[in-house]
């Protein structure tokens, strides 16, 4: 009984293959979390795993400081740290938009 050699692909076409349906599956379920203050529809500390809402859509069309608010899980720390210190770019927005809610300068039926 002799088995028959099996047949291999070269390491290089594999680790190609690997990564880039890695890379497929990595950006079409990113999983975000929004750090900004809660809004009407978005809470402070919402995970989205399916694609941010359409009112946190909305309001990053209509504000894009909310853009800098809504960050992949896997920098969440590093981006709570980044609220703490009030001289940050991330501080900063996360104020301009809680400013600009409590003034009700947000559209969009927020």
């Amino acid at each position: 009984m002799s088995k028959k050699p099996k047949q291999t692909q070269p390491v290089e076409e594999t680790a190609e293959t690997v990564t880039e349906s890695a890379e497929e599956t990595t950006s079409a379920v990113e999983i975000k979390a929004y750090i900004g203050p809660t809004i009407p529809g978005v809470a402070r500390g919402t995970v989205f795993n399916n694609g941010i809402s359409e009112t946190l859509k909305k309001a990053a069309e209509d504000m894009p400081a909310f853009k800098s608010l809504i960050v992949p899980l896997a920098e969440l720390n590093k981006a709570q740290t980044e609220l703490q210190d009030k001289n940050s770019a991330r501080a900063r927005m996360y104020k301009l938009v809680l400013t600009k809610y409590n003034q009700g300068g947000i559209k969009n039926g927020l």
